[in-house]
């Protein structure tokens, strides 16, 4: 029956549409849903498969379904970097180890809940709710909190938040909870496990309505592609190419339709103010008057540019050279005509300008019209002193240099180059040169820089004999500049002046629409190639989307889902009520209509003469123990090994039912990882129990290894909750736990002593007395009697302990009696007139001392044969 069943689903496989058996093909590879960029994959075949294109399709392999799939192997180790889950502390964590099962205990209020929650919500559980941060904080983060999960046998750092939605490896995490169990027991619960082939095709119908919603967003996502064209725009040329674009137009001649010109924003400026212009009389007005501004400008910059060029600097500094060089001939030869003068340097410049001044004081003063030097009975016009015979010579050969023709050259060579020099443009200062260059905006660097460099040159003129001393200067740039100023200038004034024309003022105002909608249409070229995209591939979308209807996968699930889930899982339903010993409950699954796709069920009672609800006829225990049974049969036969979380399973449970859901727990935790968040100490000891035993078995069974168990403590220091703390003193052996009491706890209130802190001392020594008194209980339960009785076990156990009891002796009993009642006192009320006084910390150290001692000695202590008990 199973092969002909494989063999009809391959067949059944094969008819599907090629595109859906390659997606069919990717989940079987891939154990999990095709990614989001899978699906764009699948959607592109499927176009092709509908527009009968080429492509690679893929098949299920046949007698894929008669082998079964093994899941994967995941473990919680950790969650950790917890922020804004209700109040827990932001240093909360807990670690599971690699512990098969793991018991978080804690009294009310210490966060386990929160723990529960935070995981069901990363998990995408079942009756999941949100996640609110400390609702007494100021701050309200978004929660978050990373889980290490160990998915075969790597750890993997997933980071949960709560806006990102689950964490996928946590995605089969299952955690049953009091929301669930309500869930499983008042609504119509949809079904968590379902057989592969049925699984197979829920994945199929998801993948079909994931490719079709990307087909559809494609549709969906074209028309609106194409912003409408502004209405100032509607109506020009290339508008109305825009409103007609035929798909046969090929994205290249839509791009050169929309290309704009290289001085296409300058046009668009021009146009735009010669038509803004509130008063073009006004504005040509101004343009004129810039325009006549300019003129000067260029002069001066071309008289500048034309004295200081490279012909203009070689005439200057050449003249400079010819005077230097008469002047030294001159020089030469007034020291041979003056080589013995009484005085040094004459002949040369300072003496010249004195025999000058001398020259005009005689004869305009001293002897007008007499030639100079006037010797002949006069006196010496520099000196006022008698011209003697020798003196006389001496003016005479002084007027003869001077007229002489070397001193004539150097004269005449000196005044050309003053000549040349005094021609030479005067630059204003810069303050001033830059308020002149005013009418060129744009321009103020350029025109700094070249006053700079003109000065420079000018500079250097004064002293330089050749080219290569003088820096050259470029005012090209300038000249340019103001060229182009005038040029645009003079296109505005053209401009404006057509904007009074009938007619012509039409005319650039759709020129200047048309410039408008190019750039329009460049801004949503993308649009508008996908527009061109759009109106080729509608008609493709629209029938590859036929191709993902899902009626047929869904008919062909109801087929199988009569024989595969729905007897599979009353059976299974059943086996559990009798496991955790409920198989008196007269309660039964049922079948109800689901979504698409989807198989749903509910608890009905069985054989009931009317339709009540099973909440309104089972007790809240019976209630719980069948939502667990319901949870179990749906959840357990699921393929990948993956962790229960169960908080507080055994709620308003007997004794009876809590020692059959411990036995369960420890059954699964036997394939999988098994995580239990309680308060109950009663569960705590039968969970402890069942590990002991389960140890104490393995030692004698080959190949069945024991259940490891993990135990994490949460506490809570005042608003500081969900804090995992090493076992207490209540969880070690009694003789570790006297141990740490007696050098660890009793060092932290011996600090809070020291350091003045009452309250802290009192509370602290408070919490030790309380801790020593349950741990003498237990050296009373553990030690002396050998568990043969236990707390929160209902059985004696007496095989290999009862004989122990005949070490016990008076002084055993004596000293136990004694600490017990020095110690009650601390776990019962007390009088607030007359509280109980604080013993010291020698003596409660003492005390713990003498138990860690007294527990060691106890066992061992040999057993005394018969007849000689103690």
């Amino acid at each position: 029956m199973e092969a002909s069943l494989s063999t009809s689903f391959d067949s059944w496989l094969s008819t599907l549409p090629r595109w859906l058996q390659t997606g069919a093909a990717d989940l079987l590879t891939n154990q999990a849903s095709p990614l989001e960029g899978r699906v764009g994959t699948l959607a592109d075949l499927c176009i092709a498969e509908a527009t009968k294109q080429p492509a690679v399709f893929k098949a299920v392999p046949v007698g894929t379904f008669d082998t079964p799939v093994a899941g994967k192997s995941v473990r919680l180790r950790q969650i950790q970097a917890i922020v804004g889950v209700n109040a827990l502390d932001s240093s909360a964590a807990l670690d599971f180890g690699d512990a098969d099962m793991a018991v978080v205990y804690g009294h009310n209020g210490t966060g386990k809940s929160s723990f529960a929650r935070l995981t069901k919500e990363a998990a995408a559980g079942r009756a999941r709710g949100r996640i609110h941060p400390n609702v007494f904080a100021a701050s309200a983060p978004e929660p978050q909190a990373t889980f290490v999960v160990q998915v075969d046998g790597h750890d993997v750092n997933a980071v949960w938040k709560q806006t990102a939605g689950p964490v996928a490896q946590l995605q089969n995490l299952h955690v049953f909870d009091r929301e669930v169990a309500l869930s499983y027991v008042n609504d119509k619960a949809e079904a968590r496990y379902e057989p592969r082939r049925l699984r197979f095709i829920t994945a199929l119908v998801d993948l079909c309505d994931r490719v079709r919603v990307e087909l559809q967003r494609r549709v969906s996502a074209l028309p609106s592609a194409l912003p409408a064209i502004p209405d100032g725009l509607v109506g020009t040329a290339l508008a109305n190419v825009v409103a007609s674009l035929k798909p046969t137009m090929s994205d290249d001649e839509l791009r050169k339709k929309v290309q704009r010109a290289a001085n296409h924003a300058e046009r668009m400026r021009d146009l735009d103010d010669a038509l803004k212009a509130p008063d073009p009389a006004a504005r040509i007005q101004a343009v004129d008057k810039a325009l006549r501004e300019l003129e000067p400008l260029a002069k001066m910059v071309a008289t500048i540019s034309e004295a200081l060029s490279v012909g203009g600097i070689k005439q200057i500094t050449k003249a400079k050279t010819k005077a230097a060089t008469a002047r030294e001939a001159a020089t030469a030869v007034a020291a041979l005509t003056f080589e013995q003068s009484s005085l040094p340097g004459v002949g040369e410049a300072v003496w010249q300008a004195m025999w000058e001044a001398a020259r005009a004081y005689s004869a305009s003063i001293v002897y007008p019209g007499h030639p100079f030097p006037h010797v002949d009975g006069a006196l010496c016009p520099l000196c006022q002193q008698a011209l003697g015979t020798e003196a006389g010579r001496r003016m005479v050969s002084f007027e003869e240099f001077v007229k002489g023709e070397v001193e004539a050259k150097a004269k005449a060579a000196e005044a050309e180059h003053r000549r040349l020099s005094q021609v030479l443009p005067r630059l204003p200062a810069l303050v001033d040169w830059k308020a002149r260059f005013a009418p060129l905006p744009g321009a103020e660097a350029l025109v700094e820089a070249a006053h700079v460099a003109a000065t420079a040159t000018l500079a250097a003129l004064g002293e330089a004999r050749t080219e290569a001393e003088v820096p050259q200067v470029d005012l090209v740039p300038v000249q340019q500049a103001l060229q182009a100023r005038r040029g645009v200038l003079e296109a505005e004034r053209a401009l404006i002046t057509s904007t009074q024309k009938e007619g012509e003022r039409q005319k650039l105002v759709d020129e200047l629409r048309g410039l408008k909608m190019l750039d329009w249409c460049n801004e949503n070229l993308t649009a508008l190639l996908a527009e061109l995209a759009r109106k080729r591939k509608v008609a493709l979308l629209e029938a590859a989307t036929k191709t993902t209807n899902t009626a047929g996968l869904t008919r062909k699930k109801n087929e199988l889902a009569t024989d595969e889930l729905t007897g599979g899982y009353q059976q299974r339903f059943e086996q559990e009520l009798r496991a955790l010993g409920a198989g008196r409950l007269r309660v039964k699954p049922v079948e109800a209509k689901g979504a698409k796709g989807r198989v749903t069920f509910g608890l009905a009672i069985t054989d009931a003469r009317t339709s009540v609800p099973p909440s309104e006829v089972l007790s809240e225990g019976e209630s719980r123990i069948a939502a667990l049974a319901a949870f179990l049969a749906d959840v357990t036969v699921a393929g990948a090994r993956t962790p229960f979380l169960f908080d507080d399973p055994v709620s308003s449970l007997d004794i009876e039912f809590e020692e059959k859901v411990v036995a369960r727990l420890f059954e699964l935790a036997r394939t999988r990882q098994v995580l239990v968040f309680t308060h109950r100490l009663s569960l705590l000891a039968l969970l402890q129990q069942a590990a002991e035993a389960g140890a104490e078995a393995a030692k004698t069974a080959v190949g069945t290894p024991p259940v490891q168990l993990r135990r994490v403590r949460l506490d809570r220091m005042g608003t500081r909750i969900g804090l995992a703390t090493q076992l207490s003193e209540r969880e070690l052996a009694v003789h570790e736990a006297a141990k740490q009491i007696a050098e660890k706890r009793l060092a932290v209130a011996e600090e809070h002593f020291q350091g003045g802190r009452v309250a802290e001392y009192e509370q602290t020594m408070k919490a030790i007395c309380s801790d020593l008194r349950i741990v003498t209980e237990r050296a009373v339960e553990d030690v002396l009697m050998n568990k043969v009785v236990t707390r929160f076990r209902r059985s004696v156990t007496t095989m290999n302990r009862l004989a122990h009891l005949a070490k016990i002796s008076p002084d055993d009993c004596a000293f136990l009696d004694d600490l017990m009642t020095r110690l009650s006192v601390w776990e019962h009320s007390q009088s607030e007139e007359a509280p109980a006084t604080l013993p010291d910390i020698a003596v409660v150290r003492h005390d713990a001392q003498r138990l860690h001692e007294w527990t060691l000695e106890f066992k061992r202590r040999k057993v005394p044969e018969a007849g000689n008990a103690v």
